[in-house]
């Protein structure tokens, strides 16, 4: 029983944090379509709407099974790239060209 309840209170946690990280623009449909890439290997996957289930999910409608929230949660966890690093020494000269 008690460990239902931890659980239950990490899943909780877990949508509060997801559906605030999916209300950031763009980023729930970065995230369905890392889900939807060819590189999780089964093709039942593949054609699956993550697109879809994300969204009910940040609407409160969807809850994942522990082996999606586990798939979402690889995605979601991953460190954001900041955006100053992402740029080229070429993007920077063009700037002051």
């Amino acid at each position: 029983m008690q460990s239902q309840v931890k659980e239950r209170k990490f899943v909780s946690v877990w949508l509060k944090r997801a559906r605030k990280e999916l209300a950031v623009s763009g980023r729930l449909e970065e995230v369905a379509h890392l889900l939807s890439g060819p590189d999780l290997g089964a093709s039942a996957m593949a054609v699956r709407d993550w697109r879809s289930d994300l969204q009910r999910l940040r609407m409160g409608e969807w809850e994942p099974s522990m082996e999606d929230l586990m798939t979402i949660d690889a995605i979601l966890s991953r460190p954001k790239q900041d955006r100053s690093s992402a740029r080229s020494v070429n993007d920077e000269q063009f700037l002051f060209a």
